[in-house]
């Protein structure tokens, strides 16, 4: 098998501009350090690009020839959040926060809560952008992700914070458009602290539920 091979499987697999995790590809008959080799090879031939260590992409190219760099959020989506039907995490903190604008500020750290990681919180660089991932208190799927999502950010804020929110009209969009119901929210409350739920009343949120 050639690095040809190794390409045409690659772009069969991920297409143009999607990352590609090495430690991920396998191919019958190939080795780890074989596919390793053939990634470094192919890098050096400029027919993908190395974006940072174990992450590479085959670049799409504009009619002049240039090519268009891979999209970061796309990376850390597959790695920790999703890869097609399958959902094993979601963003957190501020990020989370300014995705359903309770927040302008724009975070220096995304925060991401994952099936991927064991431990409590820790950083980790992609590229140059830091990104802190911790694990979940159960595992995360896709029917209990956006309940999961909503439960963590009412155990991360303080009181005074929670009780602000009672009539944010951030709030209050956010939850009549999401897809759970005041009775998810129950059933997994008792996973996290005390304060989580107490916070939850603060908000007054069950009025929003259908």
């Amino acid at each position: 098998m050639s690095d040809s091979d190794v390409l045409n499987h690659i772009y069969q697999e991920y297409g143009k501009n999607e990352p590609i995790f090495a430690k991920d590809l396998t191919m019958i008959g190939r080795s780890p350090s074989y596919i390793r080799q053939s990634l470094t090879r192919l890098t050096e031939q400029k027919k993908i690009v190395r974006y940072s260590q174990g992450i590479y992409f085959i670049p799409k190219e504009s009619v002049y020839g240039e090519k268009f760099p891979l999209n970061f959020n796309k990376i850390i989506k597959r790695k920790y959040i999703s890869e097609k039907k399958e959902i094993y995490g979601f963003y957190a903190g501020t990020s989370f926060k300014n995705s359903i604008g309770l927040t302008e500020e724009s975070p220096s750290v995304i925060e991401i809560v994952t099936n991927r990681e064991s431990t409590r919180g820790r950083l980790v660089n992609i590229g140059d952008q830091q990104v802190r991932i911790r694990c979940s208190v159960i595992l995360i799927n896709k029917d209990n992700a956006k309940i999961l999502q909503f439960l963590d950010l009412m155990n991360r804020m303080s009181k005074e914070e929670a009780s602000s929110l009672n009539k944010d009209p951030a709030l209050k969009k956010y939850l009549k458009k999401s897809e759970f119901k005041g009775s998810d929210v129950l059933e997994y409350a008792g996973l996290y602290p005390a304060k989580t739920l107490a916070n939850i009343f603060k908000c007054n949120v069950f009025k929003y539920f259908d």
